[in-house]
């Protein structure tokens, strides 16, 4: 068990003589939350879309349901929580059902992501098992 000796510096790592208090609980850590994925703001030409995925989880076939027109350059982006992309795909962007076969990955959690022109329309996590 440590001993405490009046009158010498504390045993502290993050402990500044002369600059700072000894408590560092004040600063707010991490400075910077990073998340795998970005969000973009939405320009108002773009609408909130109603897109459903399922099932989730999954074991690999995933279904998208669009109820809003994209047109034909919406990308389906899928990746792992360190934020690499796994798989993409180009959608149609009709309104309806379309089918995702993915590759063998391994279980776990995702985040997709519905892209209209490089600009974010939806945003989610998945689970495959």
């Amino acid at each position: 068990m440590p001993a405490f000796i009046n009158n010498t510096t504390p045993n502290f790592p993050n402990y500044r003589l002369g600059t700072a208090p000894v408590c560092d609980s004040t600063k707010v850590f991490p400075p910077i939350l990073l998340t795998a994925v970005e969000q973009i703001d939405r320009p108002d030409d773009i609408p909130a879309a109603q897109i459903s995925l399922y099932p989730n989880p999954s074991d690999g076939d995933l279904y998208i349901e669009l109820f809003t027109f994209l047109g034909h350059d919406a990308e389906f982006e899928l990746y792992d929580l360190q934020g690499r992309l796994v798989y993409s795909q180009g959608l149609s962007g009709q309104v309806g059902t379309e089918r995702i076969s993915l590759p063998i990955l391994a279980s776990g959690m995702y985040v997709f992501r519905v892209m209209k022109d490089g600009i974010l329309v939806k945003a989610d996590k998945v689970v495959l098992e």
